[in-house]
């Protein structure tokens, strides 16, 4: 199942042990390297510390929020879980990070993303076009092989991405392949 991550934030998180809502999902926690979501921070009343779901934990994703077994799913993040804090630490957020081809273009910042439910990597990328091109008001859908690095202040992908645009917006406008 393919998930949009505007719809992450408040997203209910059910458990089938207590019959109800037990939390609400607050933001993908995304390792850089893969762009895999490792997991979900999660609020709910009563937890002081911050937590997460580990993505392994969902069950399902539907209609009225994720479905995990217990409330034991929600755990806060300390020392014994070394890998998920490096990731915390490194605070990574993927909205609104700016995004550049390989020969150093500005295409712009991210501004929503696609991930899958199999194994929570990140499949597509909606840029929001930066300068003279948002007055274009077309959002540049970036697929997960084309991009060539990723670090903490913008992602690279390759030259060809603007090209392929460059095409797709010839052909529209003019009916015919330039």
């Amino acid at each position: 199942m393919l998930v949009l991550s505007e719809v992450i934030e408040d997203r209910k998180v059910m458990s089938i042990h207590a019959g109800k809502a037990i939390a609400k999902l607050s933001a993908a926690v995304i390792e850089p390297t893969t762009l895999k979501i490792i997991g979900f921070s999660v609020r709910a009343p009563g937890i002081k510390f911050f937590t997460v779901l580990h993505s392994s934990d969902i069950r399902e994703w539907g209609a009225l929020g994720v479905v995990v077994n217990s409330e034991d799913a929600i755990i806060e993040v300390d020392e014994n879980m070394p890998k998920v804090r490096k990731v915390i630490d490194s605070k990574f957020i993927l909205d609104g990070l700016g995004v550049r081809t390989e020969s150093g273009k500005r295409l712009g910042k991210v501004v929503n993303f696609i991930f899958e439910t199999e194994g929570y990597f990140i499949v597509k990328l909606y840029v929001e076009r930066a300068g003279i091109l948002s007055l274009a008001g077309k959002t540049l859908i970036i697929e997960r092989g084309c991009i060539t690095n990723v670090t903490n202040k913008f992602i690279e992908v390759k030259d060809a991405v603007i090209k392929s645009e460059a095409q797709k917006n010839t052909k529209a406008e003019y009916g015919f392949e330039a």
